[in-house]
């Protein structure tokens, strides 16, 4: 069994620090965490939004990761789970991610992808851990197990099969711990 593990949203809070740097940049944007996935497109080009998100994940070194984000490595390793780092976010920006990672203690790892599509990373029987509700929806659609972080742009997947949802990541590690079989 792999694990597919996001990284912003999901190990970090990222979208206080982008949600900041749009405001910065489009005034006129809410400064309040949005409900929708796409909800930036009323206030800006994908082009624009790309390059506060870029800005944003270069900025990423400076921050810290979730509570618990340490722990829920070390349970997946316990259960021999091999752990994959996906993260939608230029490729160019990998070797700052893998710093962010080992700053924070974040692994082991068994590895690291950065680009617009992780859905291929994704097989039947994997465990994703992401916010994303269309990978949350595309897991559930092949029978991969998906846990995320609540956040009101992914509720709409609270009734999907094979999702759970979290307060927070020790609740998450913990039933990784309790319901999650080791990996042979």
């Amino acid at each position: 069994m792999k694990a597919i593990l996001d990284v912003d949203g999901t190990l970090w809070d990222f979208h206080n620090p982008l949600i900041k740097n749009l405001h910065y940049h489009f005034p006129r944007m809410p400064t309040k965490l949005p409900t929708e996935w796409d909800w930036f497109k009323e206030y800006m080009t994908n082009e624009e939004f790309s390059n506060v998100v870029f800005d944003t994940h270069v900025e990423q070194v400076g921050y810290i990761a979730f509570p618990g984000a340490d722990l829920l490595l070390k349970i997946l390793n316990e259960k021999n789970i091999e752990v994959i780092i996906a993260s939608n976010r230029d490729n160019a920006l990998i070797y700052r991610l893998a710093k962010w990672l080992s700053t924070n203690k974040i692994g082991p790892i068994d590895g690291i992808y950065a680009g617009r599509d992780k859905h291929f990373l994704i097989g039947r029987g994997d465990l994703v851990i992401d916010d994303n509700p269309n990978t949350i929806k595309y897991a559930s659609s092949i029978v991969a197990g998906s846990l995320c972080l609540k956040w009101p742009w992914n509720a709409c997947v609270s009734d999907l099969p094979y999702v759970a949802r979290f307060d927070g990541l020790y609740d998450m590690a913990k039933w990784i711990d309790e319901n999650v079989p080791t990996s042979l």
